[in-house]
């Protein structure tokens, strides 16, 4: 499941996720579920929840290539990016020595356009040279205005407001974790699949609920169909779009399915 184009490598549908929450809301547990998950580990918080091993650590723009060379020749089945905020400052600090300034603004008019350019470079390198990434962000809150001209907050990304328009293209799913305390002080995590008001976020194929448990389990279960079952020979050919494709899958299933005989008449 692809946001920027479907494609299929040996049968099995690739996958790009963009994570966001509240610090402590269950992002980086939650990616340490995926099975055979290297994570780029940019502000040293995977050693909680990944064995050390599975963990590259990254500070500057020089151990982000060594990392990814290195996963290049280990070929896991998930890479996970934590946290895009701390990358896009060792990525910028880059940038910015490399041209001798302090700051892109120094670079009259075209400073910002240029950084913004090797920002996107580095980001679409990494989800496109591996089949399943996740990238990991913190939230922040936003004030915008809905269709009535309302004020409403909402949660987004922490990210550049053109680079998050960019990112989002790449991304088959875009969920943010929220973490909730009930009254006996028990912790709740769901993970939150919606592009609402108060919410950004969405999925390019079909899922049962906006709202599922922080589980792996609930992840998969959560597809209308899951995606190791969706031919997408027919997408990538073009014949058809990934929506017509599953619905296609659905009512295939459901003519599949066996009939009751009606006990009335």
């Amino acid at each position: 499941m692809v946001i920027s184009g479907p494609t299929k490598k040996e049968g099995v549908i690739t996958i790009k996720v963009w994570l966001y929450g509240k610090v402590m809301s269950g992002k980086t547990t939650f990616a340490s579920q995926f099975e055979d998950a290297y994570i780029i580990s940019t502000d040293g918080n995977a050693e909680y929840t990944f064995a050390p091993d599975k963990i590259l650590r990254v500070r500057d723009y020089k151990e982000l290539n060594d990392a990814i060379a290195k996963l290049k020749t280990i070929k896991p089945k998930w890479v996970i990016v934590d946290t895009t905020s701390y990358l896009i400052d060792y990525l910028r600090f880059y940038w910015c020595d490399k041209n001798k300034v302090e700051h892109e603004s120094e670079i009259a008019y075209k400073g910002y356009t240029m950084l913004r350019s090797f920002l996107w470079e580095s980001i679409f390198t990494i989800a496109n040279t591996f089949d399943n990434v996740m990238f990991i962000s913190h939230e922040q809150e936003v004030i915008e205005k809905n269709k009535f001209g309302r004020e409403i907050s909402k949660f987004q990304p922490v990210f550049e407001e053109k680079l998050r328009d960019q990112m989002s293209g790449l991304m088959g799913v875009i969920a943010r974790t929220v973490k909730s305390i009930s009254e006996s002080g028990e912790a709740k995590y769901e993970l939150h699949i919606s592009n609402s008001d108060d919410e950004f976020g969405g999925s390019r194929l079909a899922i049962k609920s906006t709202a599922i448990p922080l589980t792996k389990k609930a992840f998969d279960e959560n597809f209308v169909i899951s995606p190791s079952k969706l031919d997408l020979s027919k997408i990538v050919s073009g014949e058809m779009t990934t929506e017509d494709a599953y619905k296609t899958k659905a009512e295939e299933k459901e003519e599949a399915a066996p009939k009751r005989k009606s006990i009335i008449g």
